[in-house]
Order: structure tokens, then sequence, then C-alpha cells
């Protein structure tokens, strides 16, 4: 699914923003892990999608390297990374965290949605109740009309929660 916020794609933003690492590379987040023990478990759960990573795991310090071979141990089990933070009882809290982390992510985009589409329809309540022009709601709001006309017709991600927002209460104070 297109829009479905994938567990592999969560994690690697979520370890450059706990590694503050100035790119997606596994060796940059490495780098960036001594004394960030929050970040350890998120990055440790991304470098199962890298299984032939052999620069990682060298340089890992040894307690690491024991929580990283148990978790390779416990990973043998299922079918994928996002499966086994799901239905393990083996596995520690602080992945498990990683795993809730990325449900309240994924929550909020679904919440998103929700609300994204209460907003395509009041939008198009208002903009029939008011005697303006889609074009110069558009030319008042810094905002492209075909991405208006899609938003509209049901592509919800053409117009920002933001932006929708702002042309609410455009059209509310017209």
């Amino acid at each position: 699914m297109r829009n479905k916020l994938q567990f592999k794609n969560f994690l690697k933003r979520y370890c450059k923003y706990l590694t503050s690492s100035c790119n997606y590379r596994l060796s940059s987040f490495l780098k960036k892990l001594d004394g960030n023990y929050r970040a350890i478990p998120a990055v440790m759960l991304y470098a199962l999608y890298y299984p032939g990573e052999k620069y990682f795991y060298r340089n890992l310090s040894d307690d690491m390297k024991k929580v990283f071979n148990e978790l390779l141990e416990e990973f043998k089990n299922y079918d994928s990374v996002e499966e086994m933070c799901k239905l393990s009882d083996n596995l520690s809290s602080e992945f498990k965290k990683v795993y809730s982390a990325y449900l309240g992510v994924f929550e909020l985009k679904e919440n998103e949605k929700d609300s994204k589409m209460m907003y395509s329809s009041l939008l198009s309540e208002l903009l029939s109740n008011k005697s303006v022009s889609k074009y110069k709601v558009c030319k008042d709001n810094n905002l492209y009309q075909s991405n208006l006309n899609k938003f509209l017709h049901g592509d919800l991600s053409a117009v920002s929660l933001d932006k929708c927002r702002e042309l609410r209460t455009y059209l509310n104070n017209l």
C-alpha cells in the first residue's frame, strides 16, 4: 500500500532523528551510538534489514554484540522485523518501545487522513456557500488550483492539514 507508513522507512527516519545523523546510512548511525542509549534499539532493528552489513557488527562494542546476537536469534523465528516486534514475547522492552513509537506515528497518519476527509467536505460546502471563486481562494492562499481541485475530489495528499486549516479560516472570514 503506497500511503501506509512502512516500518523500515519509519526506522530509517527514526534512527536519523535519534542519532542526529546527516544521512540515512547505517554506518552513520553507528558512529553516533556511543552513549545514545535511546537510539541503540532502533539502530539495531534497522540493521536487521541489512544482514550482510559487516561494518555494523564489527564496530559494535562487546555488550552491544551480545544484545544484537540475541536479537538475530529471535529474528530467525519471524518473517519480518515488524512481525517480530509485534508478536515476540522474548523481545526486550527497549525494542518494543521502538515499535510503539511506530504505532503512534502510524495512528497519527490515520487520524490525519480522517481530518483531511472532514476538511474536504467542509471546504466544498464553504466554497459553494460563499460567493468566491476557487481561483481567488487559491491565489490568496498561495495554493495551486489544481491541488485544491484534486483535494476536493478525493486526493487527500494534494493539500496539507495545515493548509486545510488555513483555507477554513480564510473562507469563514469572508
